[in-house]
């Protein structure tokens, strides 16, 4: 879909909104900080409106959709997120907020398919690290362990190992098994990357190991960053 024709769509989604009345006597940063107050403080049945008076004028602010995308999520609105989600995965793909938050609402709406399609097609299209570590999460949320792992893997292996991220859901989802003996393997790859990580060595410690220079274990997929 062209910008032109997303931004058309935008305004027909966030809704008709009068610009006479509060919208034409209130400037759009006194709307905008009611909004923010509002959904700081969880009151989304006044928040929401405040977000849809701001975007009726000024549609094209992807940060303000973002937020109110964001404030349906939170209010129990799965579909209307979901259907802002998408407009915003459309115009900024590469921004991982968007992903995130348009593959939750998905999945909040209990359409594991559709979630499915989607996570693959970025994948295929994509293969980023987030790409990758989304898949897994969700995998979990399905209750198919070994997709979760095959995917975290993955995501270390496009990162070249040099990341924690992928190890540490991976360390976080054998955790959740009772796995120790997994999750402490996970947390030990993390301490190669990061050895001087004291949140890192904590939980090792937890974990009955004993941290310092030799605790880490170089992961399989590591690359070494170019010029070293």
């Amino acid at each position: 879909m062209k910008i032109g024709s997303t931004l058309s769509v935008m305004i027909a989604l966030t809704g008709a909104v009068s610009l006479s009345g509060c919208s034409e006597t209130r400037p759009l940063t006194s709307i905008r900080e009611s909004a923010h107050y509002y959904d700081r403080v969880g009151e989304y049945d006044k928040a929401l409106p405040e977000y849809r008076a701001f975007l009726a004028n000024k549609p094209e602010d992807t940060e303000l959709r973002y937020e109110y995308a964001s404030a349906l999520l939170k209010n129990g609105q799965f579909p209307e997120a979901r259907d802002q989600f998408l407009l915003l995965t459309d115009i900024m793909p590469s921004d991982e907020r968007f992903a995130d938050g348009y593959a939750r609402s998905l999945f909040e709406t209990g359409n594991n398919a559709e979630v499915t399609a989607y996570l693959n097609r970025m994948t295929v299209q994509r293969g980023s690290v987030g790409d990758w570590l989304r898949m897994g999460d969700y995998c979990q949320k399905t209750g198919d362990v070994d997709g979760a792992k095959a995917a975290y893997r993955k995501a270390a292996k496009v990162d070249g190992g040099r990341s924690v991220k992928p190890w540490l859901a991976m360390a976080d989802m054998f955790a959740g098994l009772n796995d120790k003996a997994n999750e402490r393997a996970m947390i030990e790859r993390t301490l190669y990357i990061e050895p001087m990580s004291p949140a890192l060595s904590e939980r090792y410690k937890k974990l009955g190991g004993m941290p310092g220079p030799t605790a880490g274990v170089k992961p399989e997929e590591w690359v070494a960053p170019k010029g070293k």
